[in-house]
């Protein structure tokens, strides 16, 4: 099983509150997680519990996707791709193109 180092979610996390203009401290309001707990989480320190990650990926608009993990390795490249694509504008962002597109996996 792939530990929580080797995708830096804590980093997507921080960025989306920042995107917000949310502060910690907002944040912390809004979850219940205390400040200190926030930002341990958002730098790595300190293993956050589920409950935590759900509230606060909510908190900031984003959400939890469980996958296949035979799957995992293709879903990241089609990310990465969208993702180069859309610094170079020729398609829609990976946002729009995740949510506005229904995937199905046939395993």
């Amino acid at each position: 099983m792939r530990g929580t180092t080797d995708f830096p979610w804590h980093q997507d996390i921080q960025k989306a509150r920042k995107d917000r203009r949310i502060t910690q401290q907002e944040l912390s309001e809004m979850t219940g997680i205390h400040q200190s707990r926030i930002s341990q989480i958002e730098t790595g320190h300190g293993g956050a519990k589920l409950s935590e990650v759900v509230a606060m990926s909510e908190a900031v608009g984003m959400a939890l996707v469980m996958v296949p993990e035979n799957a995992l390795e293709s879903i990241q490249a089609a990310i990465i791709e969208l993702q180069r694509r859309e610094r170079r504008g020729r398609s829609r962002t990976v946002t729009e193109t995740i949510l506005g597109d229904r995937i199905s996996y046939e395993g």
